[in-house]
């Protein structure tokens, strides 16, 4: 199908609405997509293959065993996850050992280009190869017809790899596990998925015997449950035969055995309940009613859906409207109509906030699920939610062509998992096309009105475990819910739009000066006002362009008394508002249109993006040209994030993750103010005119870099930044307050310190770094990429593989950049917090023998292979020039470097590296943090 521009839409949907079309038949099966070529083999086995050269020369493949956790008998609980981990440890064609380290050899980064996950109803293997070539693709189809049907199961194997299981469900412990474990019998009482997450029983994987694992192995591991996924840049009549000559020895053994009932049923009845933890920070409320799974399969279903995403569409509009004006007590809230664990179709609305305001947001909520079940909504309102889900087809359509080849696995199987067929974006938008004009206000509003009906459903609620808010019980959540519907509710009024953002057209900019780089197509300009801009146009991903800001400054510019400004400061640029126009009517001005304006605070900036159509991309910069001239903070967005901000203080406390970063950060930073974390003395220290204030600086005095990437022609780039960025007013090209600002008292090393947390969650966390090169290193910091990525292979197989002492432990580097000398080069893993000597002892044993020898020539032919694999699709990504354009000039970059970035990766050699080592790698530069629980650590 063409692309089908918006005048496409419209105009269809006006002529249908004159009554020129009759109403689609309604039984019409959904279309499947021509370029998924699908089949199966003689054994059952089905494939889906798609051609798509995103990135060219390159193909990724998955398989789909369709059996998870939920299949497990009692005794079971575990096995699936366990099994898929085993997968990894030996197989006909790969003895233990020797599959990752033969993937790696060809140029693949284990975790990033070989994993597999575990589901409910599912067991997923993925491998994403480095060529097309029959060799390559043949070993990786034969790597997962061993993962389907030839695992040795050894029991040494089983052994070791228990241990390593052991550790993940460790490394998974935490209160978001405490919750589920507490929420899923609540939600979908009596079911069998209730009493099977994924991760498994830690008695069972204890215990499971090689025995207990071949059994569910060969019991679900079926052809006729199994479908390969191929996706890449080859020939789908040649992948077939791949795929055939792969698998044609796969035997089913014994009858199919029949799928277990996941034992979800509809409500009947309305509950509350109240669970708590006591390192939950916020409050979260769900409301939710639990139905049977509702199919997608005709057009009319299709409509159904439409009609249900619609009204979704619109309360969630009313209910971000209600907290851009400082009406609403939460701090997010949403409703939704979703299929879960692809067993059941749910129902919900949920809010979180912080946990006084328990009571009110359960008000809130239902206040308005009341107002639009009672009053419906009003024609405006459907009027914006058709242009958003209309633009939103559109887009799709146009990006389809170049979405990212792992995304296109990821969704096919999704499509799989769902038992439906795939549908493209042409054909969803064509379905849109017969099925929009016949849905009228009347619909979705009955439609809300019966999902959303209060009845037959359960109010949860959770709670930080406090002695100073006690848990409420169901009578007192089923009473307060009682009063708030109850209550009368008025319809709400039509709003008033802005008709555009600018008063007058701000003219064209002269370019003072410019230069272009043939080697790498990227333009580089001055105006006349001190701006500078990149541009390179790229087609990777079509229809997507993007506009990066850099306004140098940021953390930079805090002091003790004034931390947080930065992050405060950037709220203008994700609740956009001015001095002229508040937040909703920026918001509302942007519906239908495919661009969104962001931003953020850093190190040493604060940041602007525009990222959209390119059609729709001006207007983005019409807004971005507007905050840039007068962005202001309003006081609901300030007072909210300050709430937020507390409780993600408050959770941080008991984590142990957050509170290694903060020690490590402060210790890279030598006691910096400006490296610690926040607290609430901090917050509450940020007024509204403080905020402004600094922002107002960035936008008056701060020099400003601009890159401008995508599916955009150089000469309509330059044309928007001579409009909107080149008219803005004049600033310094350089603020040279900055550098003087960088200086650090850094201590030397050896540091060590460990923090204990106060937390109930049996996990530590270890990290052993050295310091490292700043950006400005070129040499040094690529030297160490190559080191960090050889020690992520040996601290996997030594700490991992072999001792068991953790599921996760990786190897890091991060060059320093906003302050010179704090980088650094390292190591973190997971730990039990008994064996943290262990951990530590294993990790500095891996290092020491890198450090003694360097790599070998059999390292350095598979990272260089890794390497180049990575860059080859890195540096066709818009992403990677976006991020390297927009403070080229500010930090230093030489776009000389960037030029022979592939071959000087390939020229270094084990001298060079093993010598760049032995400067960074001793112990005066040394920084090691543990960070443990408390109750542990004082019992050892």
């Amino acid at each position: 199908m063409k692309r089908l521009p918006c005048r496409v839409f419209a105009l269809f949907f006006a002529w249908s609405l004159c009554g020129g079309e009759l109403a689609p038949d309604w039984n019409t099966p959904l279309p499947v997509d021509p370029l998924v070529h699908r089949g199966r083999l003689s054994n059952g086995l089905s494939y889906w293959i798609r051609k798509h050269a995103t990135p060219p020369e390159k193909v990724g493949a998955w398989i789909h065993i369709g059996s998870g956790s939920l299949n497990e008998e009692d005794h079971q609980r575990g096995l699936a996850h366990l099994l898929e981990h085993m997968a990894f440890n030996g197989s006909a064609h790969f003895p233990p050992g020797t599959l990752v380290k033969y993937f790696e050899s060809i140029g693949l980064s284990f975790g990033r280009d070989q994993n597999a996950f575990t589901s409910f109803d599912q067991t997923t293997y993925m491998i994403y190869l480095p060529d097309p070539k029959p060799e390559t693709v043949g070993k990786g189809l034969l790597c997962l017809a061993d993962y389907a049907f030839r695992q040795s199961l050894a029991k040494e194997e089983v052994e070791k790899e228990r241990l390593v299981v052991l550790e993940e469900i460790r490394a998974r412990k935490g209160k978001d596990q405490r919750l589920l474990d507490k929420m899923l019998p609540l939600l979908i009482p009596g079911s069998r998925i209730a009493e099977r997450l994924p991760i498994g029983r830690e008695e069972v994987v204890r215990d499971a015997t090689r025995e207990l694992l071949e059994a569910y192995y060969r019991k679900w591991y079926r052809p006729e449950f199994s479908t390969v996924l191929l996706v890449g840049d080859l020939e789908p009549s040649l992948a077939e035969k791949w795929i055939g000559e792969a698998f044609k020895d796969w035997k089913a053994e014994g009858p199919t055995p029949a799928h277990a009932d996941p034992g979800i049923r509809p409500y009947t009845t309305t509950r509350a309940a109240t669970i708590v933890d006591p390192e939950l920070a916020d409050a979260q409320w769900m409301i939710v009613n639990v139905k049977p799974l509702r199919e997608e399969k005709t057009l009319g279903d299709f409509r159904d859906r439409l009609i249900e995403q619609l009204g979704c569409w619109i309360l969630n509009r009313r209910l971000s409207d209600l907290l851009q004006k400082g009406q609403a007590p939460y701090q997010s809230a949403y409703c939704s109509v979703s299929t879960w664990f692809n067993a059941c179709t749910t129902v919900s609305a949920g809010a979180s906030g912080t946990p006084a305001q328990w009571k009110p947001m359960l008000v809130a909520l239902l206040t308005e699920l009341k107002r639009a079940c009672t009053h419906g909504f009003n024609p405006q309102e459907l009027d914006d939610a058709k242009r958003a889900v209309i633009a939103g087809a559109e887009q799709g359509v146009r990006t389809e062509p170049t979405w990212d080849m792992r995304g296109w696995l990821s969704r096919l199987n999704g499509v799989v998992a769902r038992k439906q067929l795939p549908m493209s974006e042409a054909q969803r938008a064509q379905c849109l096309l017969q099925t929009m004009p016949w849905v009228t206000l009347e619909d979705v509003d009955t439609a809300f009105r019966k999902n959303f009906a209060p009845q037959n459903r359960l109010l949860l609620l959770q709670l930080p475990e406090s002695k100073d808010l006690p848990a409420p019980s169901e009578a007192d959540l089923l009473a307060v819910a009682r009063e708030a519907e109850q209550a009368p509710v008025a319809a709400l009024a039509r709003k008033e739009r802005l008709a555009s953002l600018l008063e007058a057209d701000p003219g064209r900019a002269l370019v003072e000066h410019d230069d272009w780089n043939e080697e790498l197509e990227v333009y580089s300009a001055w105006f006349q006002n001190n701006v500078r801009v990149h541009v390179r146009e790229m087609s990777f991903k079509k229809s997507q362009a993007w506009v990066q800001i850099t306004l140098p400054g940021g953390r930079l510019l805090e002091t003790a008394g004034t931390r947080c400004l930065a992050d405060a400061a950037a709220l203008a640029f994700n609740r956009h508002a001015t001095a002229r126009f508040d937040s909703v009517q920026l918001r509302d001005f942007l519906v239908g249109r495919n661009v969104s304006v962001s931003g953020w605070g850093e190190d040493d900036a604060l940041g602007l993006q525009i990222a959209g159509s390119p059609e729709d991309l001006e207007v983005g910069l019409q807004l971005a040209h507007l905050l840039l001239r007068e962005a202001r903070i309003e006081a609901p967005a300030l007072e909210k994030w300050r709430e937020q901000a507390k409780d993600d203080w408050k959770e941080r406390q008991r984590d142990v993750e957050a509170q290694l970063s903060e020690r490590l950060s402060l210790l890279k930073g030598g006691g910096d103010p400006r490296f610690l974390g926040w607290s609430p003395e901090m917050l509450d220290r940020v007024t509204l005119e403080s905020a402004q204030a600094f922002l107002d600086r960035h936008l008056k005095d701060a020099p400003m870099e601009v890159a401008i990437v995508g599916d955009l022609s150089r000469f309509r780039a330059m044309e928007l930044a001579r409009k909107y960025l080149g008219t803005l007013p004049r600033r310094p090209r350089l603020d040279a307050k900055l550098d003087g600002l960088r200086k650090l008292k850094l201590p030397r090393g050896p540091l060590a310190e460990t923090v204990l947390v106060d937390t109930i969650t049996d996990r530590a966390l270890v990290a052993l770094c050295w310091r490292g090169p700043d950006w400005r290193d070129v040499k040094e910091r690529r030297q160490l990429l190559l080191a960090s990525q050889i020690l992520q292979a040996r601290l996997r197989e030594e700490v991992r593989e072999k001792r068991g002492l953790t599921y996760s432990v990786f190897a890091t580097l991060r060059p320093g950049e906003a302050y010179p000398g704090t980088g650094f080069f390292g190591a973190y893993s997971i730990a039990d917090p008994k064996k943290v000597s262990d951990n530590i002892t294993a990790m500095q044993g891996v290092f020491e023998a890198f450090l003694a020898s360097g790599p070998t020539e059999e390292e350095m032919a598979t990272v260089r292979k890794q390497i180049d694999n990575q860059l080859e699709v890195q540096l066709r990504e818009p992403s990677y020039w976006l991020g390297l354009l927009s403070d080229l000039d500010y930090r230093g970059t030489k776009l000389s470097d960037v030029a022979t970035l592939r071959e000087r990766m390939q020229g270094y050699t084990r001298a060079e590296i093993h010598k760049t080592l032995r400067k960074y790698v001793k112990p005066e530069g040394y920084l090691q943090v543990v960070a443990t629980p408390r109750s542990g650590a004082e019992k050892n």
